[in-house]
């Protein structure tokens, strides 16, 4: 009798440690879903996809002393929930010349104009005939329903950079985000310091890339898988661990 007891009871022992490891492994999953699906960057506004009706300019003319630099820019409103940004990818024509003195950086929108410079985006300083992508260091968080600004600059005379526009106002994107219905142009003659823009009749061509902080369909579907395999799992091992108590 006194053998029979004890077997009982490491069965229950052994019935109890399983029902806490496949606790263990649901929540393993479950954390999985969350941050496999959620650290992906989406795109989530871009106007890429439209027909290019034809490119601005972006560059610097004159002669020593005499220089007008010539901007373009762009802007966007963000949707109803926080986001960090990724990267903000540009289409472009063919370039005049051959240089390396392209930039693109973000600014808060101060009305009609650009505000404060938020972050130098990484990425190609010679863009030329294609799309380039400019990546965020990774910190810069997008406040929700707020509208920013990138404006497109180079430094040096002698090369003319290209980014396209669409007389389309058609976009794709995640809900409440938008793009600008006009791209922005300005020339001012001191360097470092951010003219006066004027807008055009059309949009520049761009995407933005994020990571929302409200998780995408996909990410609830990978939830629930997680949780059908744990309910699996679950299942089978207390399954097993009766069968052995029996």
């Amino acid at each position: 009798m006194s053998i029979h007891l004890s077997d009982r009871t490491a069965s229950r022992t052994g019935l109890t440690r399983v029902s806490h490891q496949a606790a263990l492994l649901l929540c393993g999953l479950i954390l999985w879903a969350c941050t496999a699906s959620d650290a992906r960057a989406q795109v989530l506004l871009s106007n890429l996809a439209e027909t290019k009706t034809g490119s601005g300019s972006v560059y610097v003319s004159g002669s020593p002393g005499n220089f007008t630099y010539i901007y373009a820019a762009e802007t966007f409103t963000t949707g109803a929930a926080e986001s960090t940004l990724s990267s903000i990818t540009v289409n472009f024509d063919t370039m005049n010349f051959n240089n390396t003195t392209f930039s693109l950086k973000l600014y808060s929108s101060a009305g009609a104009q650009p505000g404060t410079l938020i972050e130098t985006l990484s990425g190609s300083t010679a863009p030329s005939n294609g799309t380039f992508s400019y990546t965020s260091a990774g910190s810069t968080v997008l406040s929700a329903n707020t509208t920013y600004w990138w404006v497109a600059a180079s430094s040096t005379n002698g090369v003319i950079f290209h980014p396209t526009y669409t007389s389309s106002t058609a976009e794709t994107s995640s809900a409440g985000w938008t793009i600008g219905n006009s791209g922005y142009t300005g020339s001012i003659t001191t360097a470092g310091v951010l003219p006066t823009f004027s807008a055009t009749a059309t949009p520049f061509q761009f995407s933005v890339s994020a990571v929302s902080a409200v998780p995408e369909p996909s990410t609830y579907a990978a939830i629930f898988g997680a949780l059908a395999l744990g309910a699996v799992a679950v299942v089978r091992q207390r399954r097993r661990a009766v069968a052995m108590q029996n």
